[in-house]
């Protein structure tokens, strides 16, 4: 019994299956078509499509602000890289023109440092043959000068003696003479060798002057 009434119900029960299938089919797309006609939705695709457009040219514009910032940059390096190339030249310039006179310094001060040793080592030669020459001076006066020379030379009894003794006389005169002679040439390097000393003096103070405005340029490039 119960087994027919399963077998009865069966065959019914999927009839309401598809009746059911059937309108949910049929009420379904005339329910969208209630709710969205052809033209709503040709609206809808036409906003869409206005609202792609207005992205993409605002990307447009983005697009072209980027490139005209991107050209600006470009072009702004560039000319940095100009500036940059002409401070390295003048940098280079620079730093030559600094060598250069820190050379010229160094070669005045080397001759400077020459010239003063010079300069001690004459007024020393100077001295001691000043000392010389006035130990000299005072021998000869102890013996009455050169009067008393004559007549130590004069007052000689033989004629052996009378040669030695012109013969001294001779060498301390003429030692005398080449004493006074270096005096002078002495003196007269002292005077040069002071001259040039003040000319090296200068030429320093105005290399050292440049060189600091050297200096301060290379270091503000």
């Amino acid at each position: 019994m119960g087994y027919k009434v399963l077998h009865v119900l069966r065959p019914l029960a999927w009839r309401h299956v598809v009746t059911l299938l059937c309108l949910v089919g049929v009420l379904s797309p005339a329910a969208i078509g209630a709710a969205a006609g052809p033209e709503d939705k040709l609206d809808a695709v036409e906003k869409r499509l206005d609202g792609a457009k207005k992205n993409l040219r605002g990307v447009e514009r983005r697009k072209a602000v980027e490139l005209a910032d991107l050209q600006r940059i470009d072009t702004r390096r560039a000319e940095l890289d100009r500036e940059l190339a002409g401070l390295n030249e003048q940098l280079s310039d620079a730093e030559t023109q600094l060598a250069d006179s820190r050379a010229a310094l160094q070669s005045t001060t080397q001759k400077l440092v020459a010239t003063e040793g010079r300069l001690a080592d004459t007024r020393q030669e100077l001295t001691k043959t000043r000392k010389q020459f006035n130990a000299r001076a005072r021998s000869t006066y102890m013996y009455g000068g050169q009067a008393g020379w004559t007549g130590l030379v004069l007052g000689v009894e033989t004629i052996s003696t009378f040669e030695r003794g012109l013969k001294y006389a001779r060498v301390i005169l003429a030692d005398d003479q080449r004493q006074v002679e270096r005096m002078t040439v002495l003196e007269t390097t002292i005077r040069r060798t002071t001259a040039d000393l003040e000319v090296l003096q200068k030429r320093r103070a105005a290399q050292q002057a440049v060189d600091a405005d050297r200096r301060d340029a290379a270091a503000a490039i």
